[in-house]
């Protein structure tokens, strides 16, 4: 499956250049892309074994999100449950994205596609400290049967303090 965000006309690009602020101490002036590739079985399982997306960037630096995309596959074979997907900084409740579900306990075969934009997070009202905490792809609780496949692409970069 080709890449999902086509950035200057190109497929699976891994970043392009944006306006920043100059300086040493400056935010990163690059998009980047992170994909991943999520099997019936790491789908089953994304409530008690959440998959990450973006690894931790270490120190005083955070994975900001920008948009994500989700290429779901679904099979004849339904999931026994219909999971709501989120996508969090790995411990944190705070959701970076609007939850989506994508009717996966229907037994038809198809693909679904979704676009969405980074919601505005505050996180000194949320009580959440994002600092060097890899973002994770995760559903409210596991399922027990059903196949697909689902491939997530998000755009983000990374600011430093």
């Amino acid at each position: 499956m080709p890449g999902l965000f086509f950035i200057d006309g190109q497929d699976g690009e891994d970043g392009f250049g944006v306006p920043g602020p100059a300086g040493a101490n400056g935010a990163s002036s690059t998009i980047l892309l992170a994909e991943l590739s999520l099997t019936a079985v790491q789908i089953r399982a994304l409530n008690s074994s959440p998959q990450t997306l973006v690894a931790a960037p270490g120190g005083n630096k955070i994975v900001v999100p920008v948009r994500v995309q989700y290429w779901v596959t679904r099979t004849a074979t339904a999931y026994s449950a219909d999971p709501t997907f989120s996508i969090r900084w790995a411990g944190a409740v705070t959701e970076l994205f609007t939850p989506v579900g994508f009717f996966l306990a229907t037994a038809s075969a198809g693909d679904t596609f979704r676009n969405l934009v980074a919601l505005e997070i505050n996180t000194g009202y949320a009580g959440v400290d994002p600092r060097n905490a890899a973002v994770q792809i995760r559903t409210a609780a596991d399922v027990t049967t059903g196949t697909g496949t689902m491939k997530v692409s998000m755009l983000y970069y990374i600011a430093g303090f």
